[in-house]
């Protein structure tokens, strides 16, 4: 089970009967200028943004990058391909701890 709803699972295209074919977010490593290398699956068809915060309470869009192009901040990714995406957070707050969430359209 990997916490989602059906629904969840549906919008993130993965399938909901599957163990193995979660939505699965990950923070690699966090680097001295407080950048985050992040993974996960993109899904063709699927639209991906990264939300950061301190509290959990008020969530704020991060610009991210991919490593190969890493002057070209977005704040939105669109899967052309099912792939395996490694992204470089730009960090966006100030706060000593910080969370970070994707968001699946």
């Amino acid at each position: 089970m990997t916490g989602l709803s059906d629904r969840g699972e549906y919008i993130a295209g993965t399938f909901a009967l599957l163990f193995e074919d979660g939505l699965n977010f990950s923070v690699v490593k966090v680097d001295e200028n407080r950048r985050a290398e992040l993974t996960f699956l993109a899904i063709d068809g699927k639209s991906y943004r990264i939300e950061s915060s301190g509290d959990l309470k008020t969530w704020v869009p991060v610009a991210f990058s991919l490593p190969n192009a890493p002057g070209n901040p977005s704040f939105i990714y669109r899967a052309a391909e099912v792939q395996e995406m490694v992204v470089i957070a730009e960090p966006a707050e100030t706060t000593e701890k910080v969370i970070y969430r994707l968001i699946v359209d």
